[in-house]
């Protein structure tokens, strides 16, 4: 910890009181070329930036831990602390070091938030960077890079937000809101008229950092909206309501109902470890401008269900992909476009400068020329124009990175910048004459006109030639070997070159500014072109998919069937040398029932069926030779196990509170995809649970597909013609097995567990044992429950009369089988039996 404020420098004691106003931000602290970091800050920050800690000075006995690293590299640093879910408070010296007279003044310039990014270019292009607020009613999102608002009523499933969107920062009004957010999400509250709140919100405390922003006063905090915007505002300043547009409503109801689960189990956006690589969205994704690859998450966030708009994106790709010359050329005038959305907001922020500029004059420039391949009105052209022709004509192509000090305006744009420029950039030319009059009027041709930091422009002489000094050379400094003076002349010259120079640094900063305002009121321009070009990247990339990958066009089925033909997995098939495609036919309110050994591919077959119904139902052609599919209103996956322990939820527990979640929404317009129900529990609790939520979905009429081990199912089938058995190919060839990968129809025989343990590296005499095992328990023992065709209902879907009649049969069916058994069909007239079947249905 820091010593007593007594013992500190007068350096340390303004850190301290700057600190003071921003206690749980990190503090960057200017000094010279660097941020400094001091202290709890430097401790918190040093592994998250890299740095080296080290402290202040030891030999003195200030032992504060400190880090540091350069200022003209600071964006990398900050947002790694930003990423981190930490705020950070930018702390600049704000007077010239060479006219302080004492310590330099210092105060916060700036104080950003996770959701408050410094500098855009140091977020990853194809995700949005979303601040998420809520009340009672709705829920908000809003990107401060790119300007997207939009919001949802408020179904209370925080799960499906945090995992569909990229969310790093949780922006509340008031810390009674309690709820669970998601590790590592910096959390704000909001204190209303500048009152600053007093408690954490203890549900959350320690696992993400909850920090307390003050609002500034004037801003009412109202809806969740309102709290956002205000707070976007309060921190990066008044100019971003220029570029915003409204908060536009998503309803989820209209699109395919998709969860937190399906975005997981299909690894929409991520795969299992949590990387992109091997997702859904990195394995389509063809788009060539970070908003469209932007665009193409939200398309698979919300998946359509209006067949019109689904059948427009269709025409789309099939009008690109037809004219594959002209798709390559637009292609590569895209690639060219930058990041347009983030270029255009980064300025309303302070730290943009000349460079920025010029990125954005880039991509407009690259937009000019897709005109001829998107439309957009002449208007929004004509800005486009303008601003493009400004910052060509007003900045440098090589404007400096650090533009503090100007330099960066070009001659030709100001006549009054032209003029202190001639000055300051003549001012070595203007030195160089007076230095050749000094010369011939002296008769010293040693004498020299100089520069520096410290003393400004002097004449050296050397001591050889003092005497030739004239009586008006004022001396300023006597060096071992020469003397240096200066003249009222010379201090003339230097008062002018050292105004110009400053003048000029003041000019270029205000011309810089009204380019930036200029940019913003054009911005909204901008981004409406910018969001039909992403549309149009997005429509384009799925056609190249579509000619690349082989995909094709599905046709919209009315019947609520799905039919696919030589369907193959999006992901796997890149994985792999050779991919069996296969013939997928499900009909309305149908059920696939597949058995077959593990590793057979059947949960690879499921997951590409519900897989096309995204692709299809996002508007983009599916990987098959042929596709006939329905538009569903929900799709539902119960895939994989997994332990939530931490919530007490072990891996049974949550597939029943998964299975209970999708039987309460399941329905006639359901696709549903149930991989193993049962396998946590008993041999006949597993088959009794699998059963009756086999049959709950045929009484929903619900489309699914159910993979199971349970043998037993199968008899389903012989009864209920809506069932039907599918199973995996599987060969076996001197005791081993060999998957065939081929999805095939009716029931596997077995399910080659023991097999599947040899393949996986099991020991022999392990394998024999279990076999021998196997073999005792099918002779001697009582026979596995073998379901009976007696054992089901006889209306469609309607459960058996116990719910253990499976396992537990009724005596009266045990005394009927005996009765069955013992009854004379050689002795016994036709009539004897049909009397005698009558008195057996009386007495069931």
């Amino acid at each position: 910890m820091q010593n007593s404020d007594k013992a500190l420098s007068p350096l340390m004691k303004q850190y301290n009181q700057i600190k003071s106003e921003c206690p749980d931000d990190i503090l960057l602290f200017r000094m010279g070329d660097f941020y400094e970091l001091f202290g709890d800050d430097a401790v918190k920050a040093a592994p998250i930036v890299g740095l080296t800690l080290t402290c202040r000075n030891k030999k003195s006995g200030d032992t504060t831990p400190m880090c540091g690293f350069p200022h003209h590299s600071m964006a990398g640093p900050i947002q790694k602390l930003l990423s981190a879910g930490l705020r950070v408070a930018i702390c600049d010296q704000v007077e010239d070091p060479a006219l302080a007279k004492g310590l330099v003044k210092r105060q916060i310039t700036r104080r950003l938030s996770p959701g408050m990014v410094f500098d855009p270019d140091t977020l990853d292009q194809k995700t949005g960077h979303y601040m998420m607020s809520f009340d009672n009613q709705h829920i908000a999102f809003l990107d401060s890079t790119t300007a997207e608002a939009f919001y949802y009523k408020n179904d209370q499933d925080f799960d499906y937000f945090y995992e569909a969107f990229n969310i790093v920062e949780i922006v509340l009004q008031s810390e009674k809101q309690n709820f669970q957010a998601p590790p590592f999400v910096c959390v704000t509250y909001l204190s209303k008229n500048g009152s600053e709140s007093s408690e954490l919100d203890k549900a959350n405390q320690g696992k993400f950092e909850t920090k307390y922003y003050k609002m500034s006063k004037g801003f009412e905090l109202q809806d969740c909206r309102q709290v956002l915007l205000n707070y976007v505002k309060s921190t990066q300043g008044e100019s971003f309501e220029n570029t915003f547009d409204e908060f536009k409503l998503y309803e989820r109801s209209k699109a395919l109902s998709l969860t937190s689960k399906v975005f997981k189990h299909l690894e929409i956006f991520k795969n299992y470890e949590g990387e992109t690589l091997g997702s859904l969205f990195e394995t389509i994704n063809k788009t060539t401008t970070p908003a469209g690859s932007r665009k193409l998450k939200h398309w698979l966030r919300n998946p359509l269900c209006d067949v019109g708009e689904i059948t427009r994106r269709h025409d789309e790709i099939s009008v690109w992909a037809k004219d594959f010359l002209k798709l390559k050329k637009m292609r590569e005038l895209l690639k060219s476009l930058g990041d347009l959305e983030r270029r255009t907001l980064k300025t309303t922020s302070p730290s943009c400068g000349p460079r920025d500029l010029l990125r954005l004059s880039d991509s407009l420039y690259t937009l000019m020329g897709l005109k001829s391949y998107i439309d957009f009105d002449q208007q929004i052209y004509n800005s486009i124009l303008e601003i493009q022709s400004l910052i060509s004509k007003a900045i440098k192509e090589d404007a400096p990175v650090q533009f503090s000090g100007g330099q960066f305006i070009q001659m030709g744009y100001s006549p009054e910048i032209d003029e202190v420029i001639n000055l300051s950039e003549n001012a070595q030319g203007l030195v160089q004459q007076m230095e050749v009059r000094e010369k011939e009027a002296t008769g010293v041709q040693s004498l020299k006109i100089r520069y520096n930091g410290v003393f400004g422009f002097y004449i050296e002489v050397s001591n050889a030639h003092t005497q030739k000094v004239p009586k008006h050379y004022i001396r300023k400094q006597t060096l071992v070997s020469s003397e240096r003076y200066t003249t009222e002349e010379l201090q003339t010259l230097e008062e002018k070159v050292l105004l110009s120079k400053s003048k000029r640094v003041e000019l270029e900063l205000m011309a810089l500014a009204k380019i930036k305002q200029h940019v913003l009121l054009k911005s909204k321009d901008f981004l409406k072109v910018c969001h039909k070009v992403a549309e149009v990247d997005v429509l384009s990339s799925l056609a190249w998919l579509s000619v690349e990958r082989k995909y094709v066009r599905p046709e919209i089925s009315l019947d609520g069937a799905l039919d696919l033909k030589k369907s193959r997995h999006p992901v796997v098939e890149m994985n792999m040398s050779k991919f069996i495609s296969n013939d997928i036919l499900l009909e309305q309110g149908q059920c696939l029932l597949i058995t077959g050994p593990n590793m057979a591919g059947k949960s690879t077959v499921m997951r590409q069926v519900a897989l096309s119904v995204i692709l299809n139902q996002m508007g983009s052609f599916v990987p098959a030779s042929h596709a006939v599919m329905s538009i569903y209103k929900t799709l539902h996956t119960r895939i994989g196990a997994s332990d939530f322990l931490s919530q007490g939820l072990s891996t049974f527990m949550v597939e029943m509170s998964e299975t209970a979640e999708l039987l309460a929404q399941a329905g006639p317009e359901s696709l549903i995809i149930l991989d193993e129900i049962g396998r946590g529990t008993s041999t006949y609790d597993g088959l009794s649970l699998a059963q009756a939520i086999l049959e709950e979905l045929l009484d929903k009429g619900a489309s699914f597909m159910f993979s199971t081990h349970y043998q037993e199912l199968t008899a389903i089938a012989q009864k209920n013609s809506r069932v039907q058995n599918r199973s995996m190919g599987v060969k076996k060839e001197n005791d081993k097995i060999f998957f065939e990968y081929v999805f095939k129809t009716g029931a596997a025989e077995k399910s080659y567990g023991i097999d599947v343990a040899r393949i996986a590296g099991l020991k022999e005499h392990v394998i024999r044992r279990a076999s021998e095992l196997l073999n005792g328990y099918e002779k001697n023992s009582n026979p596995s429950p073998q379901l009976s065709l007696l054992d089901f209902a006889s209306s469609v879907g309607t459960p058996a009369s116990s719910p253990e009649v499976i396992y537990k049969t009724d005596p009266k069916i045990l005394e009927l089988i005996e009765k069955v058994k013992s009854f004379s069909t050689n002795q016994a007239t036709p009539l004897d039996a049909l009397n005698e079947i009558s008195r057996w249905q009386k007495n069931l």
